[in-house]
């Protein structure tokens, strides 16, 4: 991983610019705004909002006033802030997330497919019926050389290890590539079977069940000119609601804008102030706290707000709501219907969970739960037999992901997580991981029902070629049938029949 440079700042005034690795615990580093904390530290001075959902899940910004700590890896969305490091390297929040990760994954060990354990066997019980059958022809029978070597060489044939062996690899490269098709990513044909297997899904909520912006509900009747005006003030802004605004309604950047960290931006005109930002800020005193939805069922109750003022209009407010995934609901029913049993874990706040939870109907759910909390869930659930797929996208996912019986991500996860992850599903819709489950299914029947054939075709066709009635020919015509036999079985996984 490449290192980033930090601008330390010198006891006697200045700075330097070193590494991220040089840093060490009491150095006083200067944080620009939309620049990444490069240790674990506690803010000295200036004020900033932190963006703590990749490490965390909470979708809102954090507001961090002096004396507040702040995370490695985590995002300052304000203003530049001077920071006291107090962890670096190994001891930083961020190291301990990667351990939890690899331990975790240390708990995985390697899983054989099914016929490379029966094929472990084969070669050499096949030797020894060919050898049998010689000397029992030749000895036993009494027939001569030739025709006693001809029923060995009829039961090497006749024999199919083609069958064994194609049994699965035909099935895995079919449902790779239909599930490819279908916009998943398959890094490993075995995290299929382990697929097949579980018993239970459990979900991250932001960035997983929800898209990982927040969007601007637009009540009846529209929020007229004072979306384009609020979309002006807040277009220079990376804040995630004034990005949110812009979504809504692109804009040219207004003129000095002065943002106020955790409270809004501010203009100053000729006519007076405007302002964009909290109720507070605002000077708002209404004690409204209704929330605004419109008619789009995708979009529940009101999560965060601003507010726009400005002399001579009355305030207008302007609410914003995480966007469930079009067909979270949905696909949630599908895997309950194929017996699953699903659960929510997120590290967002218990109001913001329970909605999303109440929308998809997920009873079993936990708010505010650390990396830690996610690891623990999953393997207490596997300690007493459950086999669990984790679905998530952020960096306090990555140690779930790895510890699961297998592991789905969305594409736009974060680096950590499309790594830890078995599976990689693309685009905004999460029928993916019920399709990707009914596929897995499907497959494993088509290779119990191949395996199944090779075994009852081998147990039939050895002893007719121990018996001394099959020709060498009639053999290798029957062995290579029972090939032609597994090889369209398993293309059935691509045609859907």
């Amino acid at each position: 991983m490449s290192k980033g440079v930090a601008r330390k700042l010198l006891p006697h005034g200045g700075t330097i610019d070193i590494r991220d690795d040089e840093l060490r615990v009491g150095d006083r580093v200067l944080i620009a705004a939309n620049a990444r904390f490069p240790a674990d530290g506690i803010i000295e001075n200036g004020i900033c909002e932190v963006d703590e959902s990749l490490i965390t899940g909470e979708s809102s910004p954090r507001l961090v006033e002096p004396g507040g700590a702040v995370i490695a890896g985590t995002l300052n969305i304000g203003q530049a802030v001077q920071m006291q490091v107090t962890a670096v390297d190994k001891d930083t929040r961020l190291a301990e997330i990667a351990e939890l990760m690899e331990r975790a994954e240390q708990h995985r060990g390697p899983r054989q497919i099914m016929a490379d354990r029966f094929a472990s066997l084969y070669a050499p019980a096949v030797l020894t019926l060919a050898l049998l059958g010689l000397l029992v022809w030749r000895f036993w029978i009494g027939a001569d050389w030739p025709e006693a070597i001809m029923v060995a060489v009829a039961v090497l044939v006749v024999t199919c290890p083609c069958a064994v062996g194609l049994a699965t690899p035909a099935v895995m490269v079919g449902t790779v590539a239909r599930l490819l098709g279908k916009g998943i990513i398959v890094k490993s044909s075995d995290s299929i079977e382990r697929l097949a297997e579980v018993d239970e899904v459990i979900f991250d909520k932001t960035g997983t069940l929800t898209l990982d912006r927040p969007e601007l509900i637009t009540p009846p009747g529209g929020h007229g000119d004072a979306l384009k005006r609020a979309a002006s003030l807040s277009a220079g802004s990376t804040h995630p609601l004034s990005q949110a605004l812009n979504t809504a309604c692109p804009a040219t950047p207004a003129q000095n804008i002065i943002e106020h960290p955790g409270l809004g931006l501010s203009q100053m005109t000729s006519e007076g102030e405007i302002r964009l930002g909290s109720r507070r800020f605002c000077n708002i005193d209404i004690a409204d706290d209704t929330d605004i939805a419109g008619d789009d069922p995708n979009a529940g109750p009101a999560l965060q707000e601003l507010w726009l003022t400005a002399p001579g209009m009355e305030p207008v407010r302007f609410t914003f709501t995480e966007r469930l995934r079009q067909d979270a609901g949905t696909t949630i029913q599908r895997l309950k219907q194929a017996g699953l049993r699903i659960a929510m874990l997120s590290g967002d706040r218990s109001g913001a969970a329970a909605e999303i939870a109440a929308r998809t109907d997920i009873e079993n759910w936990a708010a505010e739960c650390l990396p830690e909390d996610k690891v623990r869930y999953v393997e207490t659930r596997q300690a007493e037999g459950a086999k669990a797929l984790m679905v998530g996208d952020g960096i306090n996912d990555a140690p779930a992901l790895a510890a699961a019986h297998v592991s789905i991500s969305p594409t736009a996860a974060s680096d950590i997580s499309r790594i830890s992850a078995d599976m990689v599903f693309q685009g905004e819709h999460l029928a993916a991981i019920a399709d990707a489950h009914d596929f897995a299914r499907r497959s494993m029947k088509l290779v119990r029902q191949n395996l199944a054939f090779a075994i009852l075709y081998n147990a039939v066709t050895v002893p007719i070629a121990l018996a001394g009635t099959l020709t060498p020919l009639i053999a290798a015509l029957l062995m290579s049938s029972s090939s032609i036999v597994v090889m369209l079985n398993a293309l059935r996984i691509r045609t859907g029949s």
